[in-house]
């Protein structure tokens, strides 16, 4: 076809359709070739101004230069000509509606049976993640940017620190799961994190993939869940908190009331390598928090190192601080011996008498509790920040039912 069958074309002088071919084309619903009547295609820019001189419809488009699995992946433009009475517009129309309506959000298109050629059709359905399948093109009834648009916003309104357009751009992304395409849309334009999800589901299910895929939904939100930590992980890994100077400020930026409950774990799995990590990720950052900006915090002892590391790690890259894991969680000191029993020290048999009484009052008395408590208030006392008052609405606002949403 091509430049040929556009010049043969124009040779015959078809600058009209007649009137009950066009009638048919409508009654067809502009599905169906009716031969010479029909549009072509050409990369000539000269012949596409004849034909628009010869009363032809000319549009200009972008077609599939080269495919990958067919899959378009080089574009080049080219010109549609057609000739007068037959409507691309319609025909566009046509193509559109044939997809939003189809089974299950997945449409197989065959270009013969439409009087656009197969350019025009690849055009129309460019938005639609269209895919070569022998002489079918498959198309999808939601396009990608149904998806990549809320989630552009949604890095925007994270570096703004808006918790409302947060809330609001990942709801509309969470009901997206209630479409049955979103899961094989984000799988085509998302492969990797598509097949981390895959991953993730098989592990915990130990089902094969093909049974997984019939778990759409579920797919989707992991992929979901994953995409918004990888998000939050580059936000934080931006430096943005240098520009931060109160606690208040450091303290709020893991306070999450935009994410769902349901996409807690795979979030923190995907963030800190762990389901149940948002405890410990949170207590890591409010210890760090006070630390750099009061120089003491409340001892802490890690309960999951690994997710304690990540956690700081992340701090760290977020504040420009330098914080190290050791110096921020020092090991428990070690028991002293002075307190410690001696049995070497015991005589071996001792008398009733002597084993009635301490062998000395006064280290009886240093083993009683009250003994030990004013010591342990005086540290406390000690590394107690100087204006408590302060740190505790940030710990307030950040607890565990703080990072989701109430209802979704």
């Amino acid at each position: 076809m091509g430049r040929e069958a556009a010049e043969r074309a124009l040779l015959l002088a078809l600058s009209t359709v007649p009137k009950e071919h066009v009638e048919a084309y409508m009654r067809g619903g502009w599905r169906g070739r009716i031969e010479p009547y029909v549009a072509y295609w050409t990369e000539d820019e000269g012949l596409a101004r004849r034909a628009g001189e010869a009363g032809w419809e000319v549009r200009q488009i972008r077609r599939p230069a080269s495919f990958e699995e067919g899959v378009p992946k080089e574009w080049r433009a080219a010109y549609i000509v057609a000739p007068r009475g037959l409507d691309l517009s319609a025909v566009e129309r046509a193509v559109t509606e044939l997809v939003d309506g189809a089974p299950e959000g997945i449409a197989y298109i065959r270009p013969a049976e439409w009087p656009a050629p197969e350019p025009f059709i690849w055009f129309v359905l460019r938005d639609r993640q269209p895919a070569r399948d022998g002489e079918q093109i498959v198309a999808y009834s939601i396009d990608r940017l149904s998806i990549e648009g809320p989630l552009s916003r949604f890095g925007e309104a994270l570096r703004a620190r808006d918790h409302d357009g947060m809330r609001k751009i990942v709801r509309e992304l969470y009901e997206s799961r209630l479409n049955r395409t979103a899961w094989q849309i984000v799988y085509e334009f998302d492969r990797p994190r598509a097949r981390d999800a895959l991953e993730h589901l098989r592990r915990r299910y130990g089902e094969p993939e093909e049974r997984l895929w019939e778990r759409h939904d579920e797919l989707y939100l992991t992929w979901l869940a994953f995409r918004l930590a990888d998000e939050f992980e580059s936000y934080l890994r931006s430096g943005a908190g240098r520009e931060l100077k109160t606690k208040e400020e450091a303290a709020g930026a893991v306070f999450m009331p935009w994410l769902p409950h349901e996409l807690v774990p795979a979030f923190m799995r995907r963030l800190v390598g762990d389901e149940e990590g948002w405890g410990e990720f949170r207590a890591t950052w409010i210890t760090a928090v006070n630390t750099w900006f009061e120089r003491m915090a409340e001892p802490y002892q890690p309960k999951k190192p690994a997710v304690a590391r990540r956690a700081l790690e992340l701090f760290n890259a977020f504040m420009g601080a330098g914080l190290k894991y050791e110096e921020l969680f020092p090991p428990p000191p070690q028991r002293d011996e002075a307190v410690k029993p001696v049995e070497a020290a015991k005589p071996a048999r001792p008398e009733p008498a002597e084993v009635a009484k301490p062998a000395k009052a006064e280290q009886a008395e240093a083993l009683k509790p009250e003994a030990v408590k004013p010591a342990k208030s005086e540290q406390a006392e000690a590394v107690e920040p100087a204006e408590p008052e302060a740190v505790e609405p940030a710990v307030r606002g950040l607890r565990r039912e703080a990072g989701r949403l109430e209802a979704v």
